[in-house]
C-alpha cells in the first residue's frame, strides 16, 4: 500500500514536514481505511482532532460525516443521552424523542475527545457499541445497531488510570488496538517557521490587519522556548503579536521577555499568597468540570462564598472578606469549543478585590494578581510581569469587545471613537488583553454584569496599572446586595479613562 503523506496532511490542514510529523501521518495512512478503533495520544494542544479528521477524510466513510464529541464539556448527568439519545418521556424535560451522537455518526466516525473523561458507567456502554455495535437510548428497551468508527483521544495516562480504576481496563485494551501518539510542539521545532508563516497569515486575512510576518531572530525565539501550551499556544500568541503589530515586521525586540532565552522567574518577586495556593498546571485541565481546584483554594477557609453556581448565602454581607468565584466564565464559547473561556477566582476585603485568579486552560496560562504586588503571567513554570500600554491617543487605540453580547448603542460609540482595531473576545479574556497591553479599553454599556464577571479582574487591571470602573466613572465596589453592576464596566489602561468617558458623555447626549 502506498501512503501519500503530503495528501493526508493536506486533507486535514495539517502543518509540519519533521521526521516526528511523516512518522505520525505514515500510520496515519496505515489505519485510515480500515474500521479499527484508533486512540489517539498527545499534550493538550497538540493537535489530537487534527489527527481524527485526517484518519477520517482518508477513510471509506470520508463521504459521511465525522460527529466530534468533548467528553469533558458534557454534564455526567446527561452524557448518556447525549451520546445514545432517549425515548419520549424518559425523564423531566424529555417531550420528545431524540437521537444521540452515536446515530448522529452512523456510517461515519464519531470522535471521542477526552474520553479519560468518561463516567465508568458510560464506559460500560461505550465498549458495548465497540463490541457489538448496538446500544440502548435512556429510557428504552430494545436495542438499536450502529455503524460507526470509533476514534478516541486523550491527553491522560490511560494505563495509570485503569490501575486507579478509573478507567475501564477492558475498554482500554479494546480502544488501543491502534495507538497514535501525537509529538508536543518541542520534538517538532524545525515546524515552526511553517507554523507561524500559516497561522499569521490565516489570522491577518480574516481580521483585515495589515501583515508583513516575522523575521528570522523572533522565530529562532520560538525555536528555542519549550511551548507548554503546544501548537495552541503558538497559535494564540503568533495571533496576539500580529493584532499588535500590524504592518510590521515583529523581530526579537518585539517578543516579550518572557519567551527569551534569559527569562527567568527567580529574579520575579514572589506574589503574596501566590505561593500558598495549590495550583497544578498540568491537572487544572482535567479537573475543570468537576470545579476540584476552586475546592482546594477556598475548602479550607471560613470565608462565605458568591458565585453563579451557588446559591447566594446573605450571610456573606456580615463579612469583610468574601471569595467571588466563576468556575465558568464564558460558557457559550467552552460549549462551542472556540478556546475564549476562564476559571475566575477573587478575594473581596472591605468590597475590595485584593487577589484575583484567572486561568486559561485551553491556553495553560495562569494570571494572578495581588493588592500592591503588581500582576503576573505563568505560562508553563515562567513567572513573568504584565502591565498595561503606554498609548494615550484614543483614536490610535485598541478596543476589545464582547464576542456574545455587542449591543448596537456600543457598536455606534466604538465606531464614533474610530479605534485602530475592534477585536471580539470571549469571557475575561478582554480584561487580559487590556492588562497584558493586547487592547487599550473594553467597553459595556450592559446591566447584566455580575460581581463574578468582574472581580479577579479588577485586581488585574488594578495591579497591570489601568483602570475599571462603571460608565459615569464610579468605582466598582464588591460584596454588595446587589450582585449586577447597574452602570456598565468600562475597563482601560488608565491613560485614556477620562477621555473615553467623557466621549461616551457627548456620544449620549448628542
Amino acid at each position: 500500500m502506498i501512503i501519500d503523506v503530503e495528501k493526508i496532511k493536506k486533507s486535514a490542514n495539517i502543518i509540519g514536514s519533521s521526521d516526528k510529523m511523516n512518522e505520525m501521518l505514515f500510520m496515519v495512512g496505515q489505519v485510515s481505511n480500515t474500521d479499527i478503533s484508533v486512540l489517539v495520544t498527545g499534550a493538550s494542544g497538540a493537535g489530537k482532532e487534527m489527527v481524527a479528521k485526517a484518519i477520517h477524510r482518508n477513510s471509506k466513510r470520508k463521504h459521511e460525516k465525522l460527529v466530534t464529541v468533548n467528553c469533558a464539556a458534557i454534564p455526567s448527568g446527561i452524557i448518556e443521552s447525549e451520546l445514545f439519545g432517549h425515548k419520549k418521556g424518559a425523564f423531566t424535560g424529555a417531550t420528545e424523542s431524540r437521537k444521540g451522537y452515536f446515530e448522529a455518526a452512523d456510517k461515519g466516525t464519531i470522535f471521542l475527545d477526552e474520553i479519560g473523561e468518561l463516567p465508568l458507567e458510560i464506559q460500560a456502554k461505550l465498549l458495548r457499541v465497540i463490541e457489538q455495535g448496538e446500544f440502548i437510548r435512556v429510557g428504552d428497551t430494545k436495542s438499536e445497531k450502529v455503524d460507526t468508527r470509533i476514534i478516541a483521544a486523550t491527553n491522560r495516562d490511560l494505563s495509570k488510570e485503569v490501575g486507579s480504576n478509573n478507567f475501564r481496563k477492558d475498554l482500554y485494551f479494546r480502544l488501543k488496538t491502534v495507538c497514535i501518539d501525537v509529538p508536543s510542539l518541542s520534538e517538532h521545532v524545525n515546524d515552526i517557521p511553517e507554523l507561524v508563516e500559516r497561522f499569521g497569515l490565516e489570522f491577518t486575512a480574516k481580521n483585515d490587519i495589515p501583515y508583513k510576518g516575522f523575521e528570522r531572530d523572533s522565530i529562532e525565539i520560538m525555536k528555542n522556548y519549550d511551548w507548554p501550551g503546544n501548537v495552541r499556544e503558538l497559535k494564540n500568541w503568533i495571533n496576539r503579536l500580529a493584532r499588535r503589530f500590524p504592518n510590521k515586521h515583529i523581530s526579537r525586540k518585539d517578543i516579550p521577555e518572557r519567551y527569551k532565552p534569559t527569562a527567568s522567574s527567580e529574579d520575579l518577586p514572589e506574589i503574596g499568597l501566590m505561593p500558598d495556593l495549590p495550583f497544578d498546571i498540568k491537572k487544572f485541565e482535567e479537573e475543570i468540570e468537576s470545579n476540584k481546584i476552586i475546592h482546594k483554594i477556598i475548602s479550607n477557609s471560613d470565608h462565605p462564598i458568591l458565585s453563579e453556581e451557588t446559591e447566594d448565602d446573605k450571610k456573606r454581607l456580615e463579612q469583610d472578606t468574601v471569595w467571588i468565584v466563576d468556575p465558568l466564565d464564558g460558557t457559550s464559547d467552552f460549549i462551542n469549543r472556540t478556546d475564549e473561556f476562564t476559571i475566575m477566582i477573587g478575594l473581596v476585603r472591605k468590597q475590595i478585590p485584593v487577589l484575583g485568579v484567572i486561568f486559561c486552560p485551553t491556553q495553560n496560562t495562569l494570571y494572578a494578581a495581588q493588592q500592591n504586588q503588581g500582576a503576573y503571567q505563568l505560562l508553563g513554570e515562567r513567572w513573568s510581569k504584565i502591565s498595561t500600554s503606554t498609548i494615550s491617543d484614543i483614536a490610535k487605540c485598541r478596543a476589545v469587545c464582547s464576542r456574545h453580547h455587542l449591543s448596537e448603542n456600543e457598536r455606534n460609540l466604538l465606531e464614533n471613537i474610530h479605534p485602530m482595531k475592534l477585536t471580539q473576545r470571549g469571557s475575561s479574556l478582554k480584561a487580559i488583553d487590556v492588562a497584558s497591553g493586547m487592547a487599550e479599553f473594553y467597553f459595556t454599556s450592559s446591566n447584566k454584569i455580575k460581581q463574578w464577571d468582574t472581580c479577579a479582574s479588577y485586581c488585574l487591571i488594578k495591579e497591570a496599572g489601568g483602570n475599571i470602573t462603571d460608565i459615569f466613572g464610579n468605582g466598582l465596589e464588591y460584596n454588595t446586595e446587589e450582585v449586577n453592576h447597574k452602570n456598565g464596566i468600562v475597563i482601560t489602561n488608565g491613560l485614556i479613562h477620562a477621555q473615553l468617558l467623557s466621549n461616551y458623555k457627548k456620544f449620549m447626549n448628542s
